[in-house]
């Protein structure tokens, strides 16, 4: 079955929108086993967990993604109060 989630190459590597990541993890969220959802995109685990982690750091505690400029600006605020 062919589904409409294809990353763009350019290059030698794949490029990936966010949608299409979403897209990806959701049918793995959905009950697909990750071999699956690996084979049927061309993906390795290791990049499906890591997409699954970065998206787990960008979310905010309402569940909506975060810029990651603000991340890292909130990050480093916190880094400061701990060294004083």
């Amino acid at each position: 079955m062919e589904t409409a989630v294809m990353p763009v190459q350019r290059g030698s590597r794949k490029r990936w929108t966010v949608e299409q990541k979403l897209s990806v993890l959701g049918e793995w969220k959905g009950g697909l086993p990750v071999q699956e959802v690996c084979r049927r995109y061309g993906l390795q685990a290791t990049q499906l967990y890591r997409w699954k982690r970065a998206l787990e750091r960008g979310l905010g505690d309402s569940g909506e993604l975060s810029r990651k400029g603000e991340v890292v600006g909130l990050q480093r605020k916190v880094e400061e109060v701990e060294r004083a």
